[in-house]
């Protein structure tokens, strides 16, 4: 039999399966599979990659081979098996002699190590970041059985790494077997494993593990090899019941360059966020991070670090570590002069804060209404559209948290500024005149 013909043989097969099973399932495991060759009673098929020819053989491979012996030949059997381009069938991997077998041990586990400090126990819990906390626990207690994917977000420094090894850690102790890896690095070992033919042990150690944690997913964005591959892979995982735990510094709708259908998968399950944390939650870190190290300094001190609005929480530990090293080193009683010294590296990277009055005036004047009107409840569509607006504002231009915003703002709760703050982004990128809006009033 041609290839040509083995060709068409396999597109009939396939419109065949098509009505067997639904649309999703087809496109992903079977839309880019094509036949390449019949001879000695088995037919040959291609596929993309080694994700989706180990998922057809060993989950699919019955329904397939029935519908294919009843259009083929009755006596027929399928073997899949990796193209490159133009079609062409990949070789099999090389034998390694004996005296190199260990280097390809030592490459077969791609996990990062597990940093010991980052723990539920040393995660303070706040209203920026407790929805966050309480799914990463919930899944680190039953992985894959409670929201399977989990999609953590947040800008950098505000803890989402933190909970992914918080994951490991708590899983660990339990004996499940856990996987750190960032995206970066994933896609380094994956071409790895393809450059050094170590593609199966790549893809067994993933099988292996209980729960995946996948950090940074938006350095994917661009790569399109490594995200077809991290795609098949995704579905491979979540069907063998692996809990998938993904970060990003930006929330789903944001990767505007990551494929759709990945897109979709990760919307599949819960998406959590971390907002900048509130005064209280501040606070509350400053307390922890001077409990760890045994280090007295003056609450002046601690109240001022906390009303500040560093861009992140290692800024603000970076600040603390500075002023905690110079009173160890001093062996003296820190000043909030000093302190205030101190700390200007960090404090002045920050932008110029306004008063949450400052931010209701101006969009009360910009949009001709009342200060009273947006803190109403108040639905007419003028003043809702200040009332987002001014939530806008408020986050971007003072240090006030989600929940400090709500209670400025007639007591509304955490999760309702946290959704009018995500349309206010979706409709900075749909609406030019709303977008200028808000440029206009940042620049103020």
């Amino acid at each position: 039999m041609t290839e040509l013909i083995a060709k068409n043989f396999w597109q009939t097969v396939l419109g065949d399966i098509q009505i067997q099973i639904t649309r999703p399932t087809y496109e992903t495991w079977l839309k880019d599979t094509v036949g390449i060759k019949y001879k000695n009673k088995i037919f040959t098929v291609g596929t993309p990659n080694i994700f989706i020819a180990e998922m057809l053989q060993n989950r699919m491979y019955p329904m397939i081979v029935e519908t294919a012996r009843k259009i083929i030949s009755p006596d027929i059997d399928l073997k899949f098996t990796v193209i490159g381009p133009n079609n062409s069938v990949q070789a099999p991997p090389p034998q390694r002699k004996p005296a190199k077998q260990k280097t390809r041990e030592m490459i077969s586990t791609p996990s990062l190590p597990l940093n010991n400090r980052y723990t539920f126990k040393s995660f303070v819990v706040g209203g920026s970041n407790e929805l966050a906390y309480h799914a990463a626990l919930a899944v680190a207690e039953n992985p894959g059985t409670t929201y399977n994917p989990l999609f953590i977000y947040s800008d950098v420094g505000l803890g989402k790494t933190h909970l992914l090894h918080a994951i490991g850690s708590a899983c660990n102790d339990k004996k499940i077997s856990s996987l750190y890896i960032t995206s970066e690095e994933y896609t380094n070992q994956f071409i790895s494993s393809i450059k050094n033919g170590n593609t199966s042990e790549f893809r067994d150690s993933l099988r292996k593990t209980d729960i995946i944690l996948i950090d940074d997913i938006q350095f994917l964005i661009g790569k399109e090899q490594t995200q077809e591959a991290f795609f098949h892979m995704f579905n491979y995982l979540h069907l063998l019941n692996k809990q998938i735990v993904i970060a990003s510094d930006r929330p789903v709708y944001e990767l505007h360059r990551l494929e759709k259908r990945i897109q979709s998968r990760l919307n599949s399950g819960l998406i959590v966020d971390i907002q900048k944390p509130e005064l209280e939650t501040r606070s509350a870190i400053l307390s922890s991070k001077l409990e760890e190290s045994g280090i007295y300094i003056h609450a002046s001190i601690i109240t001022f670090l906390s009303q500040q609005n560093f861009k992140s929480i290692r800024d603000l530990e970076g600040a603390l570590t500075k002023i905690t090293a110079f009173a160890k080193i001093s062996k003296s009683e820190l000043s909030l002069e000093k302190a205030q010294k101190l700390s200007a590296d960090f404090i002045s990277q920050t932008k110029k804060l306004f008063s949450p009055e400052d931010i209701l005036s101006m969009v009360s004047k910009h949009l001709k209404i009342e200060t009273n009107q947006i803190e109403s409840d108040n639905r007419a569509k003028s003043i809702a559209l200040g009332r987002m607006i001014a939530i806008h504002l408020l986050s971007e231009k003072t240090n006030l948290g989600p929940t400090d915003i709500g209670r400025q703002l007639g007591g509304r709760s955490h999760s309702t500024i946290i959704k009018i703050l995500n349309n206010s982004k979706k409709k900075m990128d749909q609406d030019s005149d709303y977008k200028k809006t808000i440029t206009t009033l940042l620049s103020a």
